[in-house]
């Protein structure tokens, strides 16, 4: 099986030409250094069973594909469960969400059009059988699971080449790259029993490259600003390829983004309400006839957010009606662009101005850290840019470009204090809440934080690389519940700070003071570095109060536990200790150094509290336990076992003990437990992760969230 991570193994039968040839089955195996004797292959792929079974519902596992949905929805999955009945209706139930529709499209596979899901993690989803007034059978449904992710991340997004040359002035070509895979299309009028996947017929659809504008407008209905989606025009038409070759390969073309072949704007909206749109993002999907407004799209796939500047015109320009730019045409157009991003800068600065100061919260609260070794090691308050980081960095970064690494706040901004008793300083009498707002820290080659003070200074030149952070209104990562005005992550920082950074400062001229004078970079004049506790070699602590000692007993011991009180959780993280070989961590074995920077040696096995803060009033408990284990020797020869060697001196325990195991939870959280793998299975991952009681993998995502 191609591809894939490599998470499972799968019995081998040894047929004639492995009998002759035994040498043959030893190479094959996936770790003969270790095992001798065991021979293993790597599953790359999950596997999609063919058939189905009603034998063990309830228990049977669900198979979803993709299990990797954007939150928008806008798609659909196919799920593989049950035996189907085309005379029955099926439903997927989403967790504390809407449902989705089924269509049955043979005895093994139901089509499901997914809603909407305003959150982001991991849902427990149940497929069930439906009758006459949804009432349930007496069969259990089957329980699945399907990560929801935001836009901006989303791993099976449409491709649109290089994402940063679409937020250029001038686009760099007149014809931008775009591909997908075309088996990912289905013909929506081809369904019945004959549904057959290696039918060509089913793959065989015309395809609408859709351009959708996003805002956060005020809803005259409920009287508050929430956000709001219009299909702006459809770019062109494209057909899906059904050749062989493009059930691995995928069809690329080229489109004229000068060309519009139906626009969904009438003149005056064209005039005036499309530069309302801060940003919009692609959608392909397959042609609905019966769709003449762009209301009603299919299902399809969506791009990562995009600058839609490109579709700006002069009011009586023929842009998008020959498809081809002279040099003066083009010329124009930059001009025109600069104008009207001055006035878009000009409007959201007033607008942002009128709503409330976040800089108060963002510098008290989120001081950024003075140096990128302080935002390293502060993983509790600061995590990697999710696009514009070292650790993620990937084409869809279009923002401080010339940073060599930047961090974001690991959570929403939390505020200092309320302020709706009569405007008084209650913080004794009342918590912190979460706000919205996020805190994002850029750093340049020494290490040191960049400042926004400077910029107009040293950035003399257009594209000269100096980007500082700025503080956002609109947290990356979004802020629960997802709902209203803030319910879209990724979007919201679009639409409030991202897209006018580029209005001020890369669209229009001398307008970049604007931006900072309203984002600026925070001054860490409010930073205070955290406290930190580490386990190094073999047994060596050091705790959060600097104190270090030695610890090498195995077993399962508590690191850390915080109670919980009326405002905060309780958080609990435990370790693992396991011995390990003769050869290795001799030096340091089981040497702790504390947070106080005391240093001990401890070498017993077990659980231990690592760290433990009582609850308070104002704080809550926390709780971090480690688990200490001795390793066997592992330089003795497996194979002289039963002739010269007997079990009980085959593994044989030394006097160390390293971590091998590492738990935390807190109040409301999923419970995070990362092991390290035994021998035989560390033919790809040295350890595992498991979160919620479910194995984790970051092969495709490496940025995941969870409950908590």
């Amino acid at each position: 099986f191609n591809g894939g991570n490599h998470t499972g193994t799968v019995p081998i039968d040894p047929t004639i030409s492995y009998k002759n040839s035994p040498k043959i089955l030893a190479q094959r195996s996936g770790v003969p250094h270790i095992v001798r004797g065991r021979y293993m292959f790597r599953v790359d792929d999950i596997v999609r069973p063919a058939g189905c079974s009603n034998k063990t519902s309830g228990t049977y596992p669900m198979l979803i594909y993709p299990n990797i949905v954007n939150m928008l929805g806008e798609t659909t999955v196919d799920v593989n469960a049950m035996c189907l009945e085309p005379s029955q209706t099926y439903i997927l139930m989403i967790e504390q969400r809407e449902t989705a529709t089924c269509t049955v499209f043979n005895p093994s596979i139901a089509r499901c059009y997914l809603p909407r899901v305003f959150d982001w993690g991991t849902k427990t989803v149940y497929f069930q059988a439906q009758q006459g007034n949804l009432n349930a059978q007496d069969e259990k449904a089957f329980v699945g699971y399907i990560y929801f992710v935001p836009p901006t991340i989303d791993p099976i997004r449409l491709d649109i080449g290089n994402t940063h040359d679409w937020f250029e002035n001038p686009i760099p070509s007149q014809t931008m790259p775009i591909s997908w895979y075309p088996r990912n299309f289905t013909n929506p009028e081809y369904m019945g029993q004959d549904y057959m996947v290696a039918n060509e017929a089913l793959y065989t659809v015309q395809l609408g490259l859709y351009v959708i504008g996003y805002r956060e407008a005020q809803d005259d209905q409920v009287r508050k600003f929430r956000p709001e989606y219009r299909t702006l025009c459809r770019l062109t038409t494209l057909t899906n390829r059904v050749g062989d070759e493009y059930r691995w390969r995928p069809q690329e073309e080229r489109i004229n983004i000068y060309q519009i072949e139906q626009w969904y704007l009438n003149s005056w909206e064209r005039d005036s309400v499309l530069y309302t749109y801060r940003f919009g993002y692609f959608k392909l999907a397959p042609i609905n006839p019966n769709d003449a407004t762009g209301i009603d799209l299919l299902p399809g796939l969506v791009s990562s957010p995009v600058s839609i500047h490109w579709l700006w015109t002069p009011i009586g320009s023929t842009q998008f009606v020959g498809g081809n730019l002279n040099l003066q045409a083009q010329q124009e157009r930059i001009q025109f662009v600069q104008q009207k991003a001055a006035e878009i800068c000009h409007d959201w600065y007033a607008e942002d101005g009128a709503q409330y100061n976040f800089i108060r919260y963002t510098e008290t609260n989120a001081s950024c850290p003075c140096v990128e070794s302080q935002a390293r090691i502060d993983l509790g308050r600061f995590m990697p840019h999710p696009r514009c980081s070292q650790v993620f960095r990937d084409i869809s970064c279009t923002t401080v470009l010339g940073s060599q690494n930047c961090y974001l706040s690991a959570q929403n901004v939390y505020t200092s204090y309320y302020t709706g008793d009569g405007q008084r300083f209650n913080a004794d009498s009342t918590s912190p809440f979460e706000t919205h707002y996020g805190q994002m820290c850029c750093y340049d080659g020494e290490g040191k934080l960049m400042q926004s003070n400077y910029q107009p200074l040293i950035k003399v030149v257009d594209q000269y690389p100096y980007n500082p952070g700025y503080p956002t209104r609109a947290y990356e990562f979004g802020t629960y519940p997802f709902m209203g005005q803030y319910e879209v992550p990724g979007f919201s920082a679009f639409f409030h700070d991202y897209m006018p950074y580029y209005f001020c400062c890369k669209y229009a001229q001398y307008r970049c003071q604007l931006f900072y004078w309203r984002r600026p970079t925070s001054g860490c004049q409010q930073y205070e570095p955290p406290a930190t506790g580490y386990v190094q070699g073999a047994g060596s602590f050091t705790t959060l109060d600097n104190r270090k000692f030695i610890f090498n007993e195995p077993g399962v011991f508590t690191l850390l536990h915080i109670p919980q009180t009326l405002t905060n959780p309780e958080v609990r993280i435990q370790i693992r200790l396991y011995e390990p070989p003769a050869t290795g961590y001799v030096q340091g074995a089981g040497s702790f150094t504390t947070l106080d920077n005391r240093k001990f040696i401890f070498n017993e096995p077990g659980v231990f509290t690592l760290l433990h803060i009582p609850q308070t009033l104002t704080n809550p408990e926390v709780r971090i336990q480690i688990r200490l284990e001795r390793y066997p020797n592992r330089k003795v020869e497996f194979g002289l076992l039963g002739r010269y060697l007997s079990q009980a001196d085959l593994v044989q325990p030394t006097n160390a003990t390293v971590v091998t195991g590492i738990a935390l939870e807190a109040t409301g959280t999923d419970r995070v437990v990362v092991v390290v793998r035994k021998d035989t299975r560390r033919f790809r991952y040295r350890t595992s992760i498991i979160v919620g009681n479910i194995i984790r993998y970051f092969d495709n995502m490496k940025l995941q969230k969870f409950k908590g």
